[in-house]
């Protein structure tokens, strides 16, 4: 149901391709997907990254967007699950769109800012993301800088992911003018 918001009126945070990302030609045609991502800062001013034991990286919470869905749905309940939070404030941040010709994949990521003003209820991982050793992972903004900024993506869908939130991160520190 993602039809009913315009992501052409979003800002465009970052392009990530094959060619751009892996130094190699390609294009999907794939039907797109769409995800929702929150740069979430909790009542204590702390900041929710999810790390994944399997591969070590960090990375912002969320997830897809089911079906019958709209993106701002979509959000509360993967902050709700993944950081046991509430999205009291909610910003626009922007997209990643991503064409990954190497898996055939084409993907919008809808990224917001997230302030949650109530301590954190239990989280609701999946039983797949605690098979990979998924882990809530609450930091200050200059350990997520490092966290994120220091991943060693391995196989290419890592870097994609990894490429993905740095892009993100850079346009949280840019719109808060921790950065120029």
């Amino acid at each position: 149901m993602i039809d009913n918001t315009n992501y052409n009126n979003w800002h465009l945070i970052a392009k990530l391709t094959d060619e751009s990302l892996l130094g190699v030609p390609g294009v999907s045609d794939s039907l797109c997907k769409y995800k929702v991502r929150a740069v979430l800062q909790n009542h204590s001013d702390f900041y929710a990254l999810i790390y994944e034991e399997r591969t070590g990286l960090y990375s912002f919470p969320g997830g897809s967007v089911e079906e019958n869905e709209d993106i701002l749905t979509a959000l509360k309940r993967e902050v709700r699950e993944e950081t046991g939070c509430s999205c009291d404030e909610i910003k626009e941040l922007g997209y990643v769109y991503e064409n990954r010709a190497f898996c055939n994949l084409r993907q919008y990521s809808f990224f917001y800012t997230v302030k949650s003003k109530n301590p954190p209820e239990e989280v609701q991982f999946t039983d797949e993301e605690i098979k990979v050793g998924t882990k809530l992972v609450w930091c200050t903004l200059e350990e997520v800088i490092k966290l994120i900024g220091n991943g060693k993506p391995q196989t290419d869908q890592q870097k994609y992911l990894h490429a993905r939130d740095q892009a993100a991160l850079r346009e949280y520190l840019l719109s808060n003018g921790e950065i120029e």
